[in-house]
């Protein structure tokens, strides 16, 4: 038989057609969806302590609990406005929860009688000297949980005779809906337990292949066929032993630094990957800080409030002086309003900023042929309104206090009327930046981080590939990239640039030629319309 055709094999000698493994070369764009994604911290009722996590739409009651009221606790904000950003358009959200280091989490241990066979549930901060099974709950839910054991029944040898069981299923509850957190885990007590596919059947082993929010330690081996949990009822129902259990201490609310810096640490080293950071509403000046920081070293566009709770511009104006920033990274919005709370009813006043980073998600998965997301548009003016309900402005303003909050880079959300009609929007785009260039401009910004997040990541696929061949590809991409950015509308003739949009290089390293390269671009990037100038004149 003649072959036709040789699937992924070494070279050969005779006349054949081999067939070699798909290389794809087209993962030169700026597709990407982390931009619909933003990292937020704050104080939640639930979510583990010790990681980032991520929340959607569809789970975030499930992982962050209950929204307390802000009439309660100004510490609620931080959910109220996680709410809103996934509500606006953010795909999920990266959270890091802030808690005290007084926090803690409490095995939940499960004990067998020596005598009775009998099995209860208890808590304990450190492993007991006896137990049969304990269960840590990463995810540290306030509200405590609900846990269950069951023993799967065994017969003897004689095939009649019921044995002691070692195989046994664990269950966790939602206490506030009933729902199970997670499908059950079943596994053997027995350490060297194998299943029909000769994989580990050891109860540890099976939870931890299947989430790694739970974590289970054995010290038994079996369960009495006397036990409360063992096998299954006159019904045929398995026999489950329950408890709710407190397990979780918040420790407070009451933060040290310590605690601000390891919230940012679980951020920076979130296994997620996200385009923007959110200051959860704080008015925290440490912590607003301390994520400025992170942004700069993240290379990420962030956002924070001036508090809703100022209500005169010098006041607003104060803050932002107290802050000290001169960061294009940062995006600060002032909302002086009174609004319906839709998770807990009644009325409050938070920030918009969470609403602002929800529209602009929303806004970047409208991308075009190439990818490209069009994030020279600003999300402000009449095409983004607040989108609250029994919005009340607690002050009005004069020009002069619009100049004041300008220079200050506040970015006003306030009732505005327009051709389309009246709306409670955001009426600036505004950096935190001291420059008066396009440093100010929070669409530059924004265009320029994402371009840098671009080449960057391409740049990491270049590594440890000979000189030649990295600037071949490297030169490749750039061209690419900013051709289709200037289709996309992002880049723009420069007179700096001769009429050109953009220029770069790609060239050695002339100190190390050998190892290093260096890469430079010059953008000539979309401005945004702040100020229209109208004159009339009147003629015979």
């Amino acid at each position: 038989m003649t072959q036709i055709a040789f699937i992924r094999g070494a070279p050969v000698a005779r006349s054949a057609v081999q067939l070699q493994y798909l290389r794809d070369n087209t993962g030169r764009g700026v597709v990407t969806d982390s931009d619909q994604v933003v990292a937020t911290l704050g104080r939640f009722e639930r979510g583990p302590i010790d990681r980032a996590f991520d929340v959607d739409s569809s789970n975030r009651t499930r992982r962050l609990g209950a929204s307390g009221s802000l009439l309660a606790s100004a510490l609620n904000e931080p959910h109220l406005q996680a709410y809103e950003m996934l509500d606006r358009g953010a795909a999920a959200l990266v959270v890091s929860r802030l808690v005290p280091a007084a926090a803690v989490n409490k095995y939940l241990i499960a004990t067998q009688d020596a005598a009775t066979k009998a099995i209860t549930w208890s808590t304990a901060a450190a492993l007991p000297a006896d137990f049969l099974v304990a269960i840590k709950h990463l995810e540290c839910f306030n509200d405590g949980v609900r846990v269950s054991i069951n023993a799967v029944a065994a017969l003897a040898a004689d095939g009649v005779t019921a044995a002691d069981a070692t195989v046994i299923k664990l269950r966790l509850i939602d206490i506030a809906t009933g729902d199970a957190l997670f499908d059950d885990f079943v596994g053997s007590l027995v350490a060297t337990a194998k299943d029909e596919f000769g994989q580990s059947y050891f109860l540890p082993s099976r939870v931890s292949s299947l989430t790694d929010l739970v974590e289970v330690t054995v010290k038994g081996t079996s369960v009495g066929a006397a036990s409360n949990a063992y096998g299954v009822d006159a019904s045929e129902a398995d026999k489950w032993v329950t408890a709710d259990l407190n397990y979780f201490s918040e420790g407070g609310t009451t933060y040290a630094m310590t605690d601000y810096d390891a919230a940012i640490s679980r951020l920076f080293h979130s296994n997620v990957t996200f385009g923007y950071l959110h200051a959860g509403g704080t008015a925290n000046v440490a912590l607003i800080g301390k994520l400025g920081t992170l942004a700069k070293r993240m290379n990420k566009k962030w956002a924070f409030d001036v508090p809703s709770s100022l209500t005169t511009v010098a006041a607003a104006v104060a803050f932002m002086a107290n802050l000290g920033l001169d960061d294009h990274y940062a995006d600060a919005y002032w909302a002086p309003l009174v609004c319906d709370d839709p998770l807990n009813g009644g009325k409050a006043s938070w920030g918009a900023s969470g609403v602002n980073l929800g529209l602009r998600c929303q806004r970047n998965a409208q991308t075009n042929g190439d990818g490209v997301a069009p994030k020279h548009f600003a999300v402000a003016g009449s095409d983004w309104s607040l989108g609250r309900t029994g919005v009340r402005q607690l002050l009005n303003f004069e020009d002069t206090d619009m100049e004041k909050l300008a220079k200050a880079k506040i970015n006003l959300v306030a009732y505005e009327n327009y051709a389309s009609g009246g709306k409670y929007a955001f009426l600036d785009s505004l950096t935190c930046s001291k420059s008066s260039g396009d440093k100010q401009l929070s669409t530059v910004s924004e265009m320029a981080t994402a371009v840098d997040d671009a080449v960057t990541r391409y740049a990491k696929e270049c590594l440890q590939k000979p000189i030649d061949v990295a600037i071949a590809n490297l030169t490749t991409y750039l061209e690419q990239l900013f051709k289709a950015l200037q289709r996309a509308g992002w880049l723009v003739a420069s007179d700096a640039l001769k009429g050109a949009a953009w220029r770069f290089s790609v060239t050695p390293n002339s100190a190390s030629p050998k190892q290093k390269i260096d890469v430079s671009y010059d953008l000539s990037y979309q401005g945004t319309a702040r100020v229209i100038t109208v004159a009339q004149t009147l003629s015979k």
